[in-house]
């Protein structure tokens, strides 16, 4: 059970590719937002 159950947490390759590009996205909207402020 405990093995299965530490299997399901750990990330395929795919998942940390889709969580890198979402990150990468936000830091762009972050970057643009704070040059249209300044």
């Amino acid at each position: 059970e405990i093995e299965s159950n530490h299997n399901r947490h750990r990330w395929t390759v795919e998942e940390c590719r889709t969580i890198k590009a979402e990150y990468q996205q936000k830091l762009k909207k972050l970057r643009n937002s704070r040059s249209e402020a300044a």
